[in-house]
């Protein structure tokens, strides 16, 4: 009788880690790397940050590395926050598999369009490096968007105005 609803259900989930769990603390552990390069003058972001020049020499590990990079503790925290908040139930649908490897194809992409802007239009974008989670957490909303379009989606903008 309960088992219609769907908090009364067995969740999929074992009793491993989520890839998002693994994501958001993989983020903030890099973040403390970068903290610690940074006070200890060691150019970490130089050679993990996606940097068009870079690419153009064929360091392409950096299409996965800046995604784990970021710019201070306020991008680290909005990022870890929708990678939370639509990650979740994303891996639930899609899997451990597949949700991994839609966040990291749509990071990818997302840089590669950005060092492409950066190329054509050098002054609207700069040739400067890219880093941050903001492309694969874009992928993750859209592929929950697509997944649930007929469902009223209600989120806080700055975690003040709801939208």
């Amino acid at each position: 009788m309960l088992d219609d609803r769907l908090y009364m259900r067995d969740s999929s989930y074992d009793a491993r880690w989520s890839g998002t769990l693994i994501l958001v603390v993989s983020n903030t552990v890099v973040f403390a790397i970068q903290l610690i390069a940074d006070l200890t003058k060691i150019p970490f972001d130089r050679y993990l940050a996606l940097s068009p020049s870079d690419l153009s020499h064929g360091w392409i590990w950096q299409l996965l590395t800046f995604q784990f990079l970021h710019g201070g503790p306020l991008h680290l925290i909005l990022n870890c926050a929708m990678l939370w908040i639509f990650g979740r139930p994303l891996e639930e649908v899609l899997g451990r598999s597949s949700f991994l490897k839609l966040y990291f194809i749509s990071g990818s992409a997302g840089g590669l369009v950005q060092v492409a802007c950066g190329w054509l239009f050098t002054s609207h974008f700069g040739l400067g490096p890219v880093l941050g989670a903001s492309a694969g957490v874009f992928g993750l909303i859209a592929a929950f968007a697509a997944l649930n379009w007929n469902q009223r989606i209600t989120t806080l903008v700055a975690f003040i105005i709801p939208v």
